[in-house]
């Protein structure tokens, strides 16, 4: 139970590191998040795929009332916490599609094609390095009617937020 708690702690502080967070900020296009909050908050209160359709007015979860301010900028506290909610969804929206790639099977280091999971296997050091631990190995499955080339490709289950950017997919 112990070294379950330490890892935690050590994942934790792995994201609290100056370094790897100004990284991190350096990578989301924040203007264009901004702009796009904007945006879902004049689209309609009906339409239940825009942000504005469950915007709470204020951090602490009220509803949005069917009544906003003409202007943007124009509603104080309510609008700002409006605002701040629908940039939160336009974050996780780009970063679960435009930005991260879920990876329920890699693809063959080899050819690209698809793989079968063989199962898991120890990190190496590189890959223990970047707080993977335990790496999934999978096998290829030949590509586009093709046999297998007989590829293995190994997916660490990295927690370094640094690494992720640079690989940018996992799970």
């Amino acid at each position: 139970m112990h070294g379950r708690i330490a890892g935690a702690a050590r994942a934790v502080r792995a994201y609290d590191d100056p370094v790897k967070r100004a990284a991190v900020w350096a990578k989301i296009p924040a203007v264009d998040l901004a702009n796009r909050a904007m945006i879902a908050m004049t689209r309609p209160m009906t339409d239940a795929s825009h942000c504005s359709a469950s915007c709470p007015t204020s951090v602490e979860g009220t509803r949005a009332t069917k009544r906003r301010p003409e202007q943007p900028g124009q509603g104080g506290a309510a609008q700002t916490g409006t605002f701040r909610y629908c940039l939160l969804k336009e974050l996780l929206r780009w970063f679960k599609h435009d930005f991260f790639k879920w990876v329920n099977e890699a693809p063959c280091d080899e050819c690209g094609g698809p793989t079968s999971r063989l199962g898991g296997a120890q990190p190496t050091e590189e890959e223990r390095r970047f707080g993977a631990g335990i790496t999934e190995v999978f096998r290829c499955k030949g590509k586009d009617g093709r046999p297998p080339c007989q590829g293995v490709t190994r997916f660490p289950r990295i927690n370094d937020p640094a690494k992720l950017l640079e690989t940018r997919r996992g799970r």
